[in-house]
């Protein structure tokens, strides 16, 4: 009987900041869910962005990061 992964998935939530001098800037937080819907991780955005796309593509790496390490079997709150 082979081993099979279980599924998970992750959604990102963006953040625009808006400074004093009205420029803005952006990050993003990504959630990582188990098959049935749970919360396992949530990792928040470290770095600011002028673009939202920068920002979401660095919350992606870590949603993805994040679940291979969740396939080692390796604990959740790491990040």
């Amino acid at each position: 009987m082979q081993r099979q992964p279980l599924d998970y998935s992750f959604e990102i939530a963006t953040i625009r900041h808006v400074g004093d001098n009205d420029a803005a800037c952006f990050t993003a937080d990504a959630i990582v869910r188990d098959a049935a819907g749970n919360e396992l991780v949530r990792l928040p955005g470290k770095r600011m962005h002028s673009y939202v796309e920068a920002a979401e593509d660095d919350a992606v790496d870590a949603a993805r990061q994040a679940i291979r390490r969740l396939r080692k079997g390796e604990p959740p709150g790491r990040a």
